[in-house]
């Protein structure tokens, strides 16, 4: 992807990485605070998102492993309002995903016997992640 299609955080025109990369240069680690939209209303969410912002946190996480909740798209929303923090989506799987958020963080399950958690999951999610511009 180039760089022009990447996902512009709310600091100019530095991207998630870019901004991450800034803040382990300048403290030799990060603070992300991982947030799950199935265990707190889209309201409960951004008033923590905000309090870790105050706290000191560099970057938000919103994932979570099944995603029951409808309101995923809204908590993002609500996020953003609140902070000017990058907001990264840690899904569990391709419907986790937003074009609302800055960038998505996909892990592989590198001990998984289903092959699907391996690589399946990210060729799905993919198209859409393309689609949104997330970095």
């Amino acid at each position: 992807m180039s760089e022009d299609t990447l996902s512009k955080t709310n600091e100019g025109n530095l991207t998630v990485y870019q901004r991450l990369l800034g803040v382990i240069k300048k403290k030799k680690a990060g603070f992300l605070v991982l947030l799950d939209p199935d265990r707190l209303s889209p309201r409960e969410i951004s008033d923590l998102a905000r309090r870790a912002e105050k706290g000191g946190a560099d970057g938000i996480l919103v994932g979570s492993s099944l995603l029951l909740s409808t309101h995923f798209d809204e908590a993002i929303k609500k996020i953003k309002e609140k902070v000017k923090l990058p907001v990264i989506i840690f899904p569990g799987n391709a419907n986790q995903v937003s074009k609302y958020a800055d960038a998505v963080m996909f892990l592989t399950l590198i001990s998984a016997r289903n092959p699907n958690l391996l690589i399946g999951e990210q060729v799905k999610a993919a198209p859409l992640i393309k689609e949104f511009g997330l970095e």
